[in-house]
């Protein structure tokens, strides 16, 4: 059965309630079946030769003026709402998940011209889950895995380029470097590696000549923890640190031996060394 409304003779494509109604657009009640008949609302379909394009689902809200509110798209479930969506005067739209009525701290999600907001009422938490499963929580003070030790921030092929932080506080054990072995041999140049970072320096036997430690090409800006107690020195030679231009050289025994070397590297030819 099909409703349509015609003037001079012609179909027209408006369908208008009087005034003051409370319009319904609904089917009978199903006493029949366990499930009640899907309700399809279906626009315009192409039947162009080539190119077919489906004509868009349009629900039309009043901009309001003066005292007017702003009107929402409501999904209900029985008389409580289950989902709301509407734009704010300054220009969000927003989005209400759950039966609470819609205000401009309680939303679920709101979007801007630049910015995408997930959002959850004061006291509440904004949980990140995989497979159903929380992962990470956000709360106004924390943000925390679910499961102790288990996630890694960062991998080694998709690393944060910078952690900038107002005061700092490091719990449990931390680890600067990786394992990873620079052998200097009798002497020459090792050059640090992009990744993973140096953590142990050797020698082979007696310097013959300097051996040199160069952070120039991967390690520009870098701080480094390096254990020197594998190092062999000779009579007059020893370790270089080298960034660019910037050298350092030690020689003398009772530095290196059995010590740790803290070294940064904060811009080209820049190296400050601490044992």
């Amino acid at each position: 059965m099909g409703l349509y409304s015609r003037i001079n003779g012609l179909v027209t494509s408006t369908i208008n309630f009087a005034k003051d109604s409370a319009a319904f657009l609904g089917q009978d009640s199903q006493v029949d079946n366990i499930k009640g008949a899907d309700f399809t609302i279906q626009p315009q379909q192409s039947t162009h030769p080539t190119d077919q394009g489906g004509g868009n689902v349009i629900i039309q809200l009043q901009v309001p003026t003066g005292a007017g509110a702003e009107a929402f798209l409501r999904v209900l479930r029985g008389a409580a709402n289950a989902f709301q969506v509407g734009p704010l005067s300054s220009g969000e739209n927003l989005a209400w998940l759950g039966t609470a009525a819609p205000s401009t701290t309680n939303y679920t999600f709101g979007a801007g011209p630049t910015l995408t907001v997930t959002n959850v009422p004061t006291g509440g938490a904004i949980n990140q889950a995989i497979n159903g499963a929380t992962v990470v929580q956000l709360t106004a003070a924390l943000y925390y895995p679910i499961t102790d030790n288990q996630i890694a921030f960062g991998a080694s092929g998709n690393r944060w380029s910078d952690l900038e932080t107002y005061t700092a506080s490091f719990k449990g054990a931390i680890d600067l470097n990786s394992s990873q072995t620079i052998a200097l041999g009798t002497g020459g140049t090792q050059t640090v590696p992009a990744s993973p970072t140096p953590g142990l320096i050797v020698t082979s036997g007696t310097f013959s000549s300097n051996g040199t430690i160069d952070f120039t090409t991967n390690a520009s800006n870098g701080f480094y923890v390096l254990d020197m107690s594998g190092v062999t020195l000779g009579a007059t030679f020893g370790v270089v640190f080298k960034n660019g231009t910037a050298t350092k050289t030690y020689t003398s025994s009772s530095v290196l031996s059995g010590s740790l070397a803290l070294v940064w590297t904060h811009g080209a030819n820049t190296l400050a060394v601490n044992f």
